[in-house]
């Protein structure tokens, strides 16, 4: 994330020991989902944010932006699985919002 200048990373399924990613250097904020299958990992500590939501497979967050706060989730569905539980998990989070627009991105491999 350095070498990139990333200061923030939503990641599903990292190794995880003890509930914490290994390998995090110190002063680095992670939050994991209850299951550890998914995370935020932020690089800084100059990025406000709030914990809004933990659940079995995603957390979010809140970060102030320009004079809107935007919410941010990493999610895991299991290919094998119903995605509609996880989108529920996602629909609670975002009730905690005011927010009228949603932006997806994600990327499959």
């Amino acid at each position: 994330m350095e070498e990139h200048d990333i200061n923030m990373a939503m990641v599903q399924e990292p190794y995880t020991k003890n509930n914490k990613i290994p390998g995090i250097p110190t002063g680095w904020k992670q939050i994991t989902s209850k299951t550890n299958r998914a995370a935020i990992i932020l690089r800084t500590t100059a990025i406000p944010i709030t914990q809004v939501s933990t659940a079995e497979d995603s957390v979010t967050i809140s970060t102030p932006i320009e004079d809107k706060n935007i919410l941010i989730t990493s999610l895991y569905s299991s290919p094998s699985e119903d995605i509609s539980t996880q989108l529920n998990e996602y629909e609670k989070a975002a009730q905690k919002s005011i927010s009228t627009n949603n932006l997806w991105r994600f990327q499959c491999s």
